[in-house]
């Protein structure tokens, strides 16, 4: 009879709903995204207007919104009038200059005689194009592409009339409809009959155009940061930024990154300001709904992406994508002004002016929408002030600042052990120190943890003074040239040297996660365990809990600690962990706390010895029930391929007489095996693994040695010692074809209990047998593959496919036991590495036994 086998938690069918779910919606999005992106229902050429459908394909069924989000596809499907473009007449003439666009749309950038440029992007944004080839073409990008209709179609030009208003410099987007035409030459076929977004480019020279405060240079963010940290008389206008900021938070717009901002350059007195122009609305208004979408946000940790509502709930972290430019160029403003800037804008979003800009949108769309869109928007901007206070509060906790290339003098004064001021002044080319600083604040201990003080080049001069208590002070110098005077001691930490490579900015990580399917490596609990201590439960579902501090500007992590909770359905075995490491405690070795409690521990017990029958057909008969604790500390060190743990344990296991099973049968079991028994040992593992893919190997090895010592803590005179090893080879044969070897083998010297016995069989060691269906003192076995390979690219996954040809064999030796029996098996198997992100195997397997087909989560070895 052919049983099967699912191991490493990768299926668990009737159990696995969501799984169920998922499959059947990618099916059902399988050939539902083909329409055009425009449908025109009109002839463009007879009223100067077209009437389109700015996104057909969003249209489905109640089943498919359900699952993957109603999001605005009413809006999307449904048929507005919009001008015509034809662009020899538009903004007095303009010709094709290059292709543009970004990772989810495509546009073209225009000049007309002057030189001005304007740009146009498609309305319809494809969010496939944002994954790597690797994705291209398969149901990832297919459902990407769906998900875009959690934008606001027109969003855009409903923006500008309230951005107008609060004085915030912008660009004029309207949305036009591009019919084919001659001028667009080359791009005809390709840019023509589509919906665009047409604005001015706001670059160069904007002396003319009063919406960029006529500027007569407009830069992006990456050469803003070059200037600034140049030359100290190069600033940015905080209080026009911070208005900036909360704008966006108004209008539902979480997507500011620094490529979304231009910025205008003014010269006062020698002083360079630049202050903000933002682009690129396409996240404002934008809903998320249906379940998957809410799984996907929660699941890969994507809190900012949050539906545009009547207020934010989470500020800190709706602004994520903001903090590169926000931590520097948000770090002189008060708490009052803050809420000035909030209040300001207040004043200036009459309801009035709201209304207005949402009755820019086409009829037909504001009578689905409008009245919501504009509801939401007198809300949030009555939220304002209390925005304004708890993004204030979240940036205040650990504030950055950053000198320039320029010579300065940093003066870090405690005023008492609440109160620190920090001023920073210009020093000449004569090396004389401004009277006036250009940097000015004071930082309060119930708001402000750390301040990060960043000299940057030149000889910079760092007077620390005042009482030992007050906000702690980081000073970073990276070329170690500094001056730093500290008179102030303690709450000062001084970091010479470091350069910019990898800046952490000290996070702490507390994250919730469930693993319905399958746990990747990295979630393992217990890498090692020689012992057997910790058998995995099979198929499973896995909820844990990680807590990961990391020091300020280390890549290595301060400590980890990640609790687990995992049920197996197969077995229906259930258990509770922890580990807890801390990062180099001695040395180059980390500090290993770990423990694991079974409430359920189940395993399988067909007797010792190389020969036992297995006479029953049920397979619980042969299981065991065990109650076990196991905790344990110790060292453990990596490196260079290559890892070493040391520890010493407790361990307390209690077996259960499950009456009707082999184990509570007469075979000769000792009796004392059902009483609770309490051990303590230690063991000690290398492992050496050094292959050219870690997912599937084609070259290189792997080598593991354990040794471990056991002792029962009231039988004084029972123990043992147990050496495990095992070594692994991986040749290739040409491009696709290679062999995958593996030898190993376990001895345990004393007297054991039958639970900890070696075992041999099932998918740890000898395949075509059920898990531990031998057991002995001494084991060995041979496991050998054939292995072919190939790239493959369909709807469903890209990346490899291979078949897989095993022969295995090994035996149990036991005191006593005359045998000459080695058990073999055989068989086949198909492989699949979708996304070159994880191996998954399914393999039939062949022995004396029966045939098993196994599942599994990565390879064999």
């Amino acid at each position: 009879m052919t049983q099967l086998f699912l191991e490493n938690g990768l299926f668990y069918f009737r159990k696995a709903k969501l799984a169920v779910m998922f499959l059947l919606s990618v099916f059902l999005f399988r050939g539902t995204l083909t329409a055009q992106t425009t449908i025109v229902t009109d002839s463009p050429f007879v009223t100067g207007t077209t009437v389109v459908i700015p996104g057909a394909k969003f249209r489905r069924s109640g089943y498919h919104n359900l699952f993957w989000g109603k999001h605005y596809r009413k809006e999307w499907t449904t048929a507005v009038r919009v001008n015509n473009f034809y662009i020899d007449t538009a903004a007095g003439g303009l010709t094709v200059i290059a292709e543009s666009g970004s990772r989810q749309s495509r546009g073209l950038r225009l000049k007309n005689s002057k030189g001005k440029q304007y740009v146009l992007r498609s309305v319809d944004k494809d969010f496939g194009r944002a994954f790597s080839d690797t994705f291209q073409g398969t149901f990832i990008t297919h459902i990407a592409k769906d998900q875009a209709s959690i934008g606001y179609p027109f969003a855009a030009i409903t923006i500008t009339p309230m951005i107008k208003a609060t004085g915030i410099y912008h660009t004029n987007p309207k949305i036009i409809f591009v019919p084919r035409q001659g001028p667009l030459g080359e791009y005809n076929n390709k840019y023509g009959d589509q919906l665009y977004l047409f604005e001015e480019r706001a670059d160069e020279n904007q002396e003319d155009a009063e919406y960029f405060g006529n500027s007569k240079n407009v830069i992006g963010s990456e050469r803003l940061f070059e200037h600034i940290y140049e030359d100290n008389d190069d600033r940015v206008d905080q209080k026009a930024f911070a208005k900036a900021r909360l704008f966006d938070m108004f209008l539902g717009d979480w997507g500011r990154h620094p490529d979304n901002w231009r910025w205008a350059k003014f010269e006062d007195d020698k002083i360079t300001i630049y202050r903000p122009v933002p682009r690129d609305r396409d996240q404002a208004y934008t809903k998320f709904d249906g379940f998957w979408p809410w799984i996907g946000t929660n699941v890969a940790g994507a809190t900012h992406l949050e539906s545009f509502d009547f207020k934010i709930h989470n500020v800190k972290k709706f602004n994520k994508p903001g903090w590169p430019l926000d931590r520097p160029f948000l770090n002189e403003l008060t708490e009052q002004e803050w809420v000035q800037i909030a209040k300001e804008l207040q004043e200036s979003l009459t309801d009035q002016v709201i209304e207005n800009g949402i009755r820019q949108l086409p009829p037909a769309l504001f009578a689905i929408s409008g009245e919501t869109l504009t509801a939401k928007l007198k809300s949030r901007r009555n939220h304002l002030q209390d925005y304004a206070k708890r993004y204030y509060n979240f940036l205040s906790h650990h504030v950055e600042l950053r000198g320039s290339n320029e010579k300065e003098f940093f003066e870090i004064k405690r005023l008492d052990n609440n109160e620190t001021r920090i001023s920073i002044y210009k020093i000449t080319k004569e090396n004389e120190i401004k009277k006036n600083p250009y940097y000015k604040r004071t930082f309060y201990n119930r708001e402000t943890r750390e301040i990060r003080l960043y000299s940057l080049d030149k000889e910079d001069i760092i007077n620390v003074s005042g009482p030992p208590h007050g906000v702690k002070v980081r000073i970073i110098d990276p070329d170690g040239t500094d001056s730093v005077s500290v008179e102030a001691k303690g709450r000062t930490k001084l970091s010479v040297g470091k350069k910019f490579l990898f800046d952490t900015a000290h996070t702490k990580k507390f994250d919730f996660f469930i693993l319905p399917l399958f746990s990747p490596p990295e979630y393992k609990v217990f890498e090692d365990d020689p012992m057997g201590l910790f058998t995995k439960t099979g198929t499973r579902i896995s909820v844990n809990m990680r807590y990961k501090p990391q020091p300020w500007r280390t890549a290595k992590y301060m400590h980890t600690h990640l609790l687990s909770a995992n049920y197996g359905f197969i077995r229906s075995a259930l258990n509770f962990g922890y580990v807890g490491r801390f990062g180099h405690v001695v040395g180059p070795f980390d500090l290993v706390l770990k423990s694991r409690y079974d409430a359920l521990g189940i395993e399988n017990y067909f007797g010792t010895g190389n020969e036992t029958v297995k006479a029953h057909s049920k397979r619980n008969y042969y299981r065991t029930v065990t109650n076990r604790f196991y905790g344990g500390i110790g060292l453990s060190a990596s490196g260079h391929h290559q890892t070493f743990d040391l520890s010493g344990f407790y361990q307390n296991i209690k077996v259960q007489r499950t009456n009707g099973r082999f184990i509570a049968t007469d075979h000769g079991i000792d009796q004392s095996v059902f009483d609770n028994k309490q051990f303590g040992g230690a063991e000690a593992a290398y492992h050496l693994r050094k292959t050219n893919n870690d997912r599937f190997p084609t070259a290189g090895l792997d080598f593991l040695l354990a040794v471990d010592y056991v002792q029962n803590m009231k039988e004084t005179s029972r123990s043992f010692t147990n050496v495990v090893s095992s070594f692994s080879f991986y040749v290739p044969l040409g491009k696709s074809f290679s062999i995958a070897a593996r030898a190993g083998g376990a001895a345990l010297v004393g007297d054991a209990d039958f639970y900890h016995l070696n075992k041999l069989g099932g998918y740890v060691n000898l395949r075509g047998y059920d898990r531990e269906r031998f057991s002995g003192k001494t084991i060995f076995y041979n496991n050998n593959e054939l292995r072919w390979i190939t790239d493959t690219r369909n709807y469903f996954f890209n990346g490899e496919i291979g078949l897989l040809a095993f022969y295995d064999d090994g035996r149990v030796w036991q005191p006593l036991e005359k045998s000459n029996k080695w058990h073999t098996s055989y068989g086949g198997g198909l492989i699949l590495i979708p996304f070159n992100r994880v191996s998954l195997t399914g393999t039939y397997c062949r022995s004396k036994d029966g045939s098993f087909i196994q599942l599994k989560a990565g390879m064999f070895f």
